[in-house]
């Protein structure tokens, strides 16, 4: 495990931000798992650990995973942080209740 309190953060959300806080939450837990819409980006981070539609070029670190089943990405995860668009976050928190 990282030096943080928690063994694994998921992301729920997978653009710019979303991008940013993983590799910035990453040094701190085990885990950090990304929700991602886009099987495109859920397949970018975890073969090439980088988002190939936002942050390009920007590496993620290996304990950076992505799934497009939000149940599966939040398993097991002590903290959730929601970075998606206000419209989304009633659906998206009935979708993770």
């Amino acid at each position: 495990m990282g030096e943080g309190l928690l063994d694994k953060v998921c992301v729920v959300g997978a653009g710019s931000w979303g991008t940013a806080v993983a590799g910035l939450v990453a040094p701190h837990v085990g885990e950090v798992s990304v929700w991602a819409h886009s099987q495109v980006v859920v397949d970018g981070i975890n073969e090439y650990h980088a988002n190939p539609r936002y942050l390009m070029g920007y590496e993620l670190p290996d304990n950076v995973t992505a799934s497009s089943r939000i149940a599966d990405a939040a398993r097991d995860a002590g903290a959730v942080v929601l970075v998606v668009p206000s419209r989304h976050v009633r659906r998206i928190s009935s979708d993770l209740a």
